[in-house]
Formats: structure tokens, C-alpha cells, sequence
């Protein structure tokens, strides 16, 4: 991933962009276009929610902090709080056995 947004030409501070690169993708339109995408391969089940909720988990055992899930999932600190509520535990005992070793 890093290597692809090493190579992009930056047109924006934003990675995610509207149409003419002038301020960040609206929620609205991202979710249009994955619901456009979810059409074509025949998943209209997974909603954009639960691909947050997964982004969310997934950089959070990867040791993330808040921060990083909020700029990534597009979430505000108080909702990246809730949708790692339930593997912040698992991850913090996880990571309390370098403590025991």
C-alpha cells in the first residue's frame, strides 16, 4: 500500500478525494460507489458499516492507535472507541503476555 500511494500524483492532501480533487470524498458518494461495486460482484449484503467495523478490528489488533482507525475508517475518535470495543480487550490481553514472559 505504501508503495502505491508513494507513486500516486498527489493532486489533494486528502487520499480520497471529491471529483475535481477539492476536499475529501463525501460519505455519500463513497458509499454510492461501493454499493456500485457490491452490485457487480454480487454482495449487496456487506454493508459500507460492516467493511468499517472490519478496517476498524483489523488495524486495531494490528496495533493501531485511535488515531490512525479514525483517519483511516473516516470515524470520529468516539465511534472508532465503539467499533473496537469488543477486540480492545482480546488485544490488550494479548499483549499483557510480553509482561508475563
Amino acid at each position: 500500500m505504501s508503495t502505491a500511494l508513494a507513486t500516486t500524483e498527489k493532486r489533494s492532501v486528502f487520499i480520497l478525494t471529491n471529483h475535481i480533487a477539492t476536499g475529501p470524498w463525501s460519505y455519500r458518494g463513497a458509499s454510492d460507489a461501493v454499493m456500485k461495486i457490491r452490485k457487480q460482484i454480487g454482495a449487496v449484503g456487506y454493508d459500507i458499516h460492516a467493511l468499517r467495523h472490519t478496517t476498524a478490528t483489523e488495524l486495531c489488533i494490528a496495533g493501531a492507535d485511535d488515531e490512525t482507525i479514525a483517519a483511516v475508517t473516516g470515524q470520529s475518535a468516539k465511534m472508532v472507541q465503539h467499533y473496537t470495543r469488543t477486540v480492545r480487550q482480546r488485544v490488550h490481553a494479548l499483549r499483557s503476555k510480553d509482561f508475563r514472559d
